[in-house]
């Protein structure tokens, strides 16, 4: 049974900067994009595609391409309503990613590009896409890493621990995102464990973030999970 939570997604915040975002990540090569569409098949004639937090819609043509049936969600109005018009041929919604308005067992992969640490209760987003997926559908996702938005706490005496919002600052300071901060248990919880099998993990800087003093660390993590 999926937990309930009155826990808010930040990534409603996009509505006030709706154009913005859409015309800066337009223009800003994203190396992680790439790495994304690796985990997915070829071919996707027939599957149907959920991309949990779409945004805008920019990765809607490219499951269109492979011949996917693609809906997409997302908790920003503004964000939803660019992606409708920018891809018609997509079934776009605005919802929250802990509590999806779709049945059990209706999609054959869920992906999710930079969404998931926008939602301070993890786990209840994990058994809603558990409950949408089919058997042995998959679950690709992006997310900011942990230790970049320990250092995105940006003072002294850092509490990795600590549940606390982080600004994460975008595009050489461009936009500044509020995140609610995460640890690595979170992603890798007893839910994930006893419910999907790992397929593939990989952990790379991003140069579209912030560079706190200087330093190389991992900006984003990307999973590939299995529903058992």
């Amino acid at each position: 049974m999926v937990k309930k939570t009155n826990k808010k997604e930040d990534i409603t915040q996009y509505n006030d900067f709706a154009d913005k975002f859409s015309d800066i990540q337009a223009q800003d090569i994203q190396n992680y994009r790439q790495r994304m569409y690796n985990q997915l098949p070829k071919d996707m004639t027939g599957l149907t595609v959920l991309d949990m937090g779409c945004g805008y819609g920019i990765d809607l043509p490219h499951f269109l391409s492979l011949g996917a049936n693609i809906y997409g969600l997302d908790a920003s109005e503004e964000l939803i309503a660019i992606a409708k018009k920018n891809t018609p041929k997509a079934h776009v919604v605005n919802a929250s990613f802990q509590k999806i308005p779709f049945s059990e067992n209706t999609f054959d992969w869920v992906y999710s590009n930079y969404a998931l640490q926008t939602v301070e209760d993890v786990d209840v987003v994990f058994q809603e896409v558990h409950r949408i997926l089919k058997p042995k559908g998959h679950f690709v996702y992006l997310a900011t890493h942990p230790l970049r938005q320990l250092l995105e706490k940006n003072k002294q005496g850092k509490d990795y621990y600590k549940k606390e919002v982080v600004n994460s600052v975008l595009f050489d300071g461009k936009m500044t995102i509020k995140e609610p901060a995460h640890m690595m248990t979170e992603y890798l919880n007893n839910f994930v464990i006893r419910n999907f099998n790992i397929i593939h993990y990989e952990e790379h800087f991003d140069p579209s973030a912030e560079k706190i003093r200087g330093q190389t660390y991992p900006g984003f993590m990307l999973f590939h999970l299995m529903k058992r």
